[in-house]
């Protein structure tokens, strides 16, 4: 049972009121997260019903993980100052008005208006959502309740894009993204109903120096550029890998779009399952050992899929497993940085946000180039070394050489 929030609870009942605040941060990511994966479902929809092509409409995704990522970096230190409730909630209701303005769209230009907003409304919600949850909690309560969080966006891919798909083969695209203008105002009045502002309240005026000062003690800490640096190299990894997963299916196994989909389907199911395995006790070991062995496991195993002879129960297997130990690293290397942070949960947070962007855009940018040079055994190798060298930055002998070097 959760039960360490940090604020007292008016109701007494610490551990019920504990899983209406969880189960609320995680809904916020989920309807966030679905979101945001939605667009390669309409796809064919929006090319007919927009005059546009589906290359120029897949553009999109590259412009909104951008403009998410720069947002987030200045909604982080604004949490921090105002409130980190206060944020999200500015996020779901810019997620509803962008979500509906979108399913009015009688033109590409207007559509893509639409999605920029919404990546908008991620900037605020995402890392924010972490950092409070983060906030509420402390030591295994906080690595629990992120486990959940964590979940939230894990069942994206598995319910929430599904829903939405089926939603629009019933009706339109225009439908399923008014369905989640709904939701969102419905989980804002959850925000307001169940989880507790974190307090950070202040009359002081926002400013450049604190917008500056907020980041200062995170880039001035070598132990927590070595973690933001794990982050992005685990980044690259596995966005290397969603980009690239279906043409390695396609062309190794002859899969079918209908298939390829249920593939990714398959390893979101076990990313979820590997985030609530990172809520469990996990014979007590350390945080930074769970992550260095669960990421080396995900190299591991994606190398496999990738350089052992075809077969398709073997590759299904493996893939599986390796986003099983995806979920637990992530929910591992979130609840480090929580843990070691010197600065605000929310600029911590949103500094991170950055740092997996850049990884993300390498990995893109590497899988194409690997593929170029060897095909997907390189790319293979590839994902093995990138999710070695993250595992390795944060090993525990590693992090003692690096300390003792750092104070020389």
């Amino acid at each position: 049972m959760m039960s360490s929030a940090l604020h007292p609870l008016p109701d007494g009942n610490v551990g019920r009121r504990s899983w209406f605040i969880v189960g609320t941060l995680a809904l916020t990511v989920f309807v966030t997260t679905s979101n945001g994966a939605s667009l390669g479902a309409f796809l064919p929809q929006l090319a007919a019903d927009l005059d546009t092509s589906v290359p120029v409409l897949g553009q999109i995704s590259t412009a909104v993980f951008i403009v998410s990522a720069v947002v987030s970096l200045f909604t982080g230190p604004l949490a921090d100052h105002y409130g980190k409730r206060r944020m999200i909630a500015y996020g779901m209701a810019l997620l509803a008005v962008s979500t509906f303005g979108t399913a009015l769209a009688p033109s590409y230009g207007w559509f893509l208006l639409g999605r920029l907003f919404s990546a908008f409304s991620a900037g605020f919600i995402v890392g924010n959502t972490l950092a409070l949850t983060s906030t509420l909690y402390a030591g295994d309560d906080r690595r629990r309740a992120l486990s959940w969080v964590t979940a939230g966006t894990a069942s994206a891919p598995i319910a929430g894009v599904p829903l939405l798909a089926l939603l629009a083969s019933v009706s339109s695209w225009r439908v399923a993204y008014i369905a989640v203008a709904g939701v969102s105002l419905a989980v804002l009045a959850l925000l307001y109903r169940f989880v507790f502002d974190d307090g950070a309240r202040t009359h002081e005026r926002f400013s450049t120096a604190t917008f500056f000062a907020a980041y200062q003690p995170l880039l001035a800490a070598r132990p927590m550029l070595w973690i933001f640096t794990a982050s992005a190299l685990r980044a690259t990894s596995w966005v290397c890998l969603l980009t690239y997963l279906g043409a390695f299916l396609d062309d190794t196994l002859g899969l079918g779009v209908r298939e390829i989909g249920w593939a990714y389907m398959l390893g979101g199911a076990g990313y979820f399952a590997g985030t609530k395995l990172a809520g469990m006790q996990l014979g007590g070991l350390s945080l930074r050992v769970l992550y260095g062995v669960s990421t080396l496991a995900m190299g591991t195993l994606l190398a496999l899929a990738f350089l052992l002879p075809p077969n398709g129960v073997q590759i299904a297997l493996a893939l599986v497993l390796a986003a099983g130990c995806s979920g637990v690293g992530w929910v591992m290397l979130v609840t480090l940085m929580s843990a070691e942070t010197p600065a605000g949960q929310a600029s911590t947070m949103s500094l991170n946000a950055v740092f997996f962007a850049a990884g993300a855009a390498l990995g893109s940018f590497a899988g194409g180039g690997l593929l170029v040079l060897g095909g997907f055994a390189a790319l293979g190798l590839g994902l093995f070394l990138f999710s070695a060298a993250s595992s390795l930055l944060l090993w525990p002998p590693v992090v003692a050489r690096q300390q003792v070097t750092g104070n020389r």
